[in-house]
C-alpha cells in the first residue's frame, strides 16, 4: 500500500509507525524548494534503515508546478481557484482537498470542488484525485459530516468520468498514519454510498 505524509524533521518517527502498519511505500511530501538535492540525499540515507520504500514528493502552489516538475517526478498540489488551469495546462501527478471549501452547500447539491469539466481534464491528463483521511480525522463533528458528503459526491464524479482516485493518510503527525486495512475499509464504505 502507498501512503502520503508531510514530515517536519520527524521522518524517523514516520518510518517507525509505517513499519508497524506494514506500509510498503511511503511518500514524504515537502514544500517546494529549489535545493531538492539535500532532501533526496536525506531520503537515501533513511532508506538504508527501513524496508518501507521511501519516495520524495513536492507540494507546490499551481504557479510553481512547472519549476517543481524539473526537480521531482511526484508533484502534488492542493485544490484552488485555478483548478481548471492546473488540470489542463500544469498537470501535477496528484491534486487533493477539493472538498475543503468553506462555502455552504446548497439544498440540492454540495459545493464539493469537482465537476464534470475538472473530472474530464483529470482523466485525460492522468491526474490522480486524492482524498485526505487526515482532513476527516481532524475535522469537528459537524465539519466531518460535510466533508464526507462532499467526498462521496466527488467519488461519484470520479467514477463516472474514470478518474484515478486514492484515499491516503496525508498525515502531518506520525500517529495520523493509518494501515492499509483501515483505509480500504473507509474507502469501501464511501464507495457503497455511490
Amino acid at each position: 500500500m502507498t501512503d502520503i505524509s508531510f514530515p517536519n524533521k520527524n521522518e524517523e518517527k514516520f518510518i517507525k509507525i509505517a513499519k508497524r502498519l506494514h506500509t510498503k511505500e511511503l511518500y514524504f511530501i515537502y514544500n517546494y524548494q529549489k535545493d531538492i538535492a539535500k532532501l533526496k540525499h536525506k531520503l537515501q540515507e533513511l532508506q538504508k534503515t527501513t524496508k518501507t520504500k521511501l519516495k520524495l514528493g513536492i507540494l507546490t502552489s499551481p504557479s510553481e508546478i512547472p519549476r517543481a516538475k524539473k526537480l521531482c517526478d511526484f508533484v502534488i498540489t492542493e485544490s484552488s481557484q485555478k483548478d481548471q488551469h492546473t488540470l489542463e495546462k500544469l498537470r501535477p501527478k496528484l491534486i487533493f482537498n477539493f472538498e475543503k471549501s468553506e462555502k455552504k452547500d446548497k439544498s440540492h447539491y454540495r459545493i464539493s470542488g469537482l465537476n464534470q469539466v475538472l473530472c474530464n481534464l483529470a482523466a485525460q491528463n492522468n491526474i490522480t484525485v486524492a482524498f485526505s483521511f487526515s482532513e476527516i480525522l481532524n475535522a469537528s463533528k459537524k465539519r466531518r459530516i460535510i466533508i464526507l458528503g462532499r467526498i462521496i459526491q466527488n467519488l461519484k464524479f470520479c467514477k463516472k468520468y474514470k478518474v484515478n482516485t486514492i484515499l491516503a493518510s496525508f498525515a502531518k503527525q506520525p500517529f495520523e498514519l493509518r494501515d492499509e486495512k483501515t483505509l480500504k475499509a473507509i474507502s469501501s464504505v464511501l464507495q457503497k454510498n455511490l
